[in-house]
């Protein structure tokens, strides 16, 4: 060990004259005794809640003259229990303290630390506790603050660091000192102070603030629960091994009373859930509003699954989808970086999103934008919402959480299924608490046309697999407002001849702004038969479901337009089978931007004749809808049993809508007749 020694004389101003000596060994350091007690515990006993966090390291001192001295503590190294863990509701507010405003004259992430000799400038936003120390040095104890580190810009260029600044005016001392906070698994928080002065202290108390923002969050779960310690003097190794003091304390009350769940399993799960439009009017467009929340010490949120009711639908046309490509680009993102500049664009943008994190009653809330994305695990159409992990002076990057959108082929009914909510990023638990979804695109969610009371139901699963119904009462109104006028016109084509299959050509017309259909029914005049000898070539209904129906069951074509599409939907009419009906159902898919299954019920009536019943008709608008039956000996479904040139014949329908109006209608059949006296 060397001392130097730096003399300065009045003959000679402004030169130093400088010598180094050998200082004697130090011997008998394995004589010294050190022996430190710790207390560390939470200041809240209530489980899953806010909480400060108290520790006090009481080192004796040996203060007998002719006694042996108490080794200085070198290194420090603190492990809370897990489930005591950083709490996102601290964020709000919070700064960090950059190294300048430490003071610190070494490089970011290089050790050993040095600082300058004067005191640090943190603002108080980033202070996040108080610590005063008691030495046998001074009369009087050293009170300091305890701050957050910049993340990423600290001396160990991690995400979490804390300072310790003493800055005491009577006696002039100054004390830096950073410590190192790394995060392990399920968020457990172990802190390390390496090469502390060597000065000696008696007790070393340091106090994380308490109250709503608190910088941690009890465990989950009521029980016994230790802090430890590995400390390390600097008389080690000589003096023995480190020593490992650590306190043990009870988390004994549940959050709002009643019994304590000792086990994750145990806690409840039965989030609040709200759901509806902001507008409930009949066939109007209007803000759709989703909230789920839960109260602390309820099971963590893990999936949602949200089925609105049958009629609210979105308008798909004139939106782009935000690709798979730029979803992948903004999950690499910084949080920042999305923040600036938004990875998908915002002509897909359908709404915001409202993220509560952290214990307590005032949770950190970030927010997010939902956008319509295209296919995904099979379904037509997805939402994607991406939320910059923002808070305080923390960036954990992007969240990017898809949900799909599947249609119900028979009902056009939707649900929303999401991906797994993240329970942590980079190590830091989220604690979601609150998900609110406002998708507020201008003319998008559509009200549906009938005011029955309806519910929006769905699901929530928990990070442990507990399921919890979901379920919010629905309705709108105004619905006799609604026009219903659908307007048809029929056509058989071909064969007018007795005994022939003519084709079958239906054209439906909606006007705009009415009430939507939910059941009709065409008849045809008693002399238009059905040839049941062409009834074999039929499709199950499983492999209509499954899109999977042989090309020899292709019996027509129908195609739909839709002032919510860009595209019509069309495709095959097949007969199925399997539905519960002495004849096969007439099915046709529509297929599009999404997959709709419409099919009729075919019967016989002795008053009229052949109908067509569809019995459930989704509630969503239509301008125009076009059914075309094949004709001819092998496909002809129909077949005349006079011509059908000797009078005019007519259809007869009965529409029933939405809102429960009534329009029946008896369109003139047109056919391939030749008027008579035409020119040939």
């Amino acid at each position: 060990m060397q001392a130097r020694v730096k003399v300065e004389t009045y003959d000679l101003p402004g030169t130093i004259f400088s010598r180094e000596f050998a200082m004697p060994a130090i011997t008998g350091c394995d004589q010294l005794e050190f022996e430190p007690e710790l207390e560390a515990r939470p200041t809240n006993n209530v489980a899953d809640s806010p909480t400060g966090l108290h520790v006090d390291l009481h080192i004796p001192q040996n203060e007998e003259p002719e006694g042996l001295g108490t080794p200085d503590l070198r290194e420090a190294v603190v492990k809370l229990p897990p489930g005591l863990t950083v709490n996102p509701s601290s964020a709000a507010g919070l700064e960090g303290c950059s190294p300048e405003q430490l003071g610190l004259t070494t490089p970011v992430g290089t050790t050993p630390i040095h600082t300058t000799a004067a005191p640090a400038k943190c603002p108080d936003a980033a202070k996040i506790g108080t610590v005063e120390v008691d030495t046998p040095l001074l009369d009087h104890p050293l009170e300091g603050a305890v701050y957050l580190a910049s993340p990423y810009d600290n001396p160990f260029n991690s995400l979490l660091a804390i300072y310790i600044a003493v800055d005491d005016e009577e006696s002039g001392v100054v004390l830096k000192l950073a410590g190192h906070v790394e995060v392990g698994a399920e968020g457990q928080l172990t802190t390390t102070f390496e090469e502390n002065p060597q000065l000696p202290f008696e007790d070393f108390k340091l106090d994380f603030f308490g109250g709503a923002r608190a910088a941690l969050k009890t465990p989950e779960v009521c029980g016994t629960y230790a802090t430890t310690s590995t400390l390390t003097p600097w008389s080690a190794p000589e003096s023995g091994p480190p020593a490992t003091p650590s306190d043990t304390y009870a988390i004994s009350s549940a959050p709002g009373g009643g019994s304590c769940p000792t086990a994750a399993d145990q806690m409840p799960n039965a989030p609040v859930f709200e759901a509806g439009t902001e507008s409930p009017l009949a066939g109007a467009y209007s803000p759709f509003v989703m909230r789920l929340k839960r109260e602390d010490g309820s099971q963590r949120f893990g999936s949602v699954t949200v089925t609105p009711p049958p009629g609210l639908v979105g308008k798909l046309k004139g939106i782009p989808y935000c690709s798979d490509s730029a979803l992948v680009a903004a999950a690499g993102r910084t949080g920042k970086e999305e923040q600036g500049a938004p990875s998908c664009p915002a002509a897909s943008e359908v709404g915001v999103v409202n993220v509560g994190a952290g214990a307590g009653s005032s949770p950190y809330y970030v927010q997010g934008r939902a956008y319509l994305a295209g296919p995904y695990k099979g379904a037509p159409l997805s939402l994607a919402i991406v939320t910059p992990a923002v808070a305080g002076p923390y960036d954990l990057g992007t969240v990017v959480v898809r949900s799909v959108l599947e249609v119900e082929p028979y009902t056009a009914q939707i649900t929303v299924k999401s991906d797994p909510i993240p329970s942590e990023l980079k190590g830091i638990p989220l604690d979601v608490r609150s998900i609110a979804v406002k998708i507020d695109r201008s003319q998008f969610t559509l009200n549906p046309t009938n005011c029955e009371a309806m519910s929006v139901g769905g699901t929530e699963t928990s990070t442990l697999g507990s399921t919890a119904p979901l379920s919010n009462r629905f309705q709108v109104g105004e619905c006799g407002k609604l026009a219903f006028k659908p307007k048809l016109s029929f056509g058989l084509e071909g064969a007018t001849k007795r005994t022939g299959h003519p084709a079958v050509i239906a054209l439906l017309k909606m006007p705009a702004g009415g009430a939507n259909i939910a059941r009709a029914q065409v008849s045809l005049p008693r002399n238009q038969l059905l040839d049941q000898g062409n009834l074999d070539k039929v499709c199950t209904q499983p492999e209509i479901r499954a899109a999977n129906c042989p090309p020899r069951s292709i019996y027509g074509h129908a195609k739909a337009w839709s002032p919510l599409l860009d595209q019509p939907l069309e495709g095959p009419v097949f007969l199925g089978v399997g539905y519960g009906h002495e004849l096969p159902d007439l099915v046709a898919e529509l297929k599009g931007q999404i997959r709709v299954l419409v099919h009729g019920k075919v019967d016989t009536n002795k008053s009229s004749g052949i109908r067509n019943t569809f019995e459930v008709v989704p509630d969503a608008p239509i301008s125009k809808f076009e059914l075309r039956l094949k004709g001819g000996k092998k496909y002809g479904l129909i077949q005349n049993s006079v011509s059908l040139c000797k009078k005019t014949q007519h259809a007869s329908a009965r529409f029933v809508g939405q809102n429960g109006k009534v329009t029946v209608l008896r369109p003139k059949i047109k056919t391939s007749c030749k008027k008579r006296g035409a020119k040939r």
